[in-house]
Formats: structure tokens, sequence, C-alpha cells
């Protein structure tokens, strides 16, 4: 499995059956998420519900937050706009592998980010270049070098939070 940062609130998820993109994509600024199968044309989430499409399980979309299993992992994404879920939510996520985060404008929105990663306790915390110094400050990292992609495999996760910082790619 491959993840790269596509740019501003989008990142994208190549798995074994589908193509999975996080928040707008060029083919539609107006979906929360889109799911290309092979030989099939895409599908595209505008609201909160549940799916199940190629194989990616989805579920949520309430205040920006989806959760989502593909190849086996578990996923949660908090899109633009996200708001932070209740404790009760958080406890709902169960084992949360990897986490999307799209920081929101400001200090208020860094430092809510910083408390979900610290709430939530993924494996791997995943977000874009954007405002990365703020960020890491907020969580008492130190600085990161942004790579092009993660790459994934099961029995390869870390055991404590793990942060990666993407650097942006030109189209998928």
């Amino acid at each position: 499995m491959e993840v790269k940062y596509l740019g501003d609130d989008s990142f994208q998820i190549k798995g074994r059956e589908a193509i999975l993109t996080l928040g707008p994509s060029g083919k539609n600024t107006e979906a929360s998420l889109t799911i290309t199968a092979k030989d099939k044309a895409p599908f595209f989430i505008f609201r909160p519900g549940e799916y199940e499409v190629s194989g990616v399980e989805i579920w949520g979309g309430k205040n920006n937050c989806w959760l989502f299993g593909m190849d086996g992992f578990r996923f949660c994404f908090l899109g633009l706009n996200w708001v932070e879920p209740s404790a009760k939510k958080i406890e709902s996520f169960g084992r949360m592998d990897i986490l999307f985060l799209v920081l929101n404008p400001g200090k208020k929105g860094i430092r809510q980010a910083a408390e979900i990663v610290k709430k939530t306790s993924p494996l791997i915390a995943i977000f874009g270049d954007g405002q990365s110094k703020e960020f890491l400050d907020a969580i008492d990292q130190e600085e990161l070098q942004p790579v092009q992609k993660l790459n994934l495999k099961q029995g390869e996760l870390p055991e404590v939070t793990k942060i990666v910082l993407l650097k942006a790619q030109n189209g998928g």
C-alpha cells in the first residue's frame, strides 16, 4: 500500500484493489472521498454515511471525520474544517492504524490536531508539509524531513505513534 500527499487537503492511498483519494480530487472538487477501482468508473462520496466499494469499507463523514478499512488497515481521515470528535466517538474508533490530519488554520486548529494525536494514539499520524513547524512544536516532536510517499505493509507498523510528514506531489 502506498500513501501520497496531493497537496492542500488531499491524500491518496493505493491499495491492492482500489485507489482512495481523501479530500477533493482533480476529478471532482466537491467530493469528500473518491474510490477508483480497476476497470470501474470512480465512485464519489459527497455526504456522511456507510459505504462499501471495491473492498473499501467507509463510515462516518459527520464533521468531516471519516473512518475506513482497506487492505487490513484501519484509517481515520480528518478533512478540512473537521470538528474534534467526542471522547465517546474516539473510543468507538477502536484500533486506529493510520490517522490523516488536515491542519485547520490558526493556532487553535494546530493545538486541536496535536490533542487528537495524543487522544487517539494512532500507530502512524500523517500530515502534509504545510504548517509542519507549528504542529511539530505542539506535539513536542523534533523536526522531520518530508518524504515523497509512505509504503505500508502488514506487520511493519510501529508500536508507538510515529509522525510522518509527506511532501506534496504534482498529481496522483
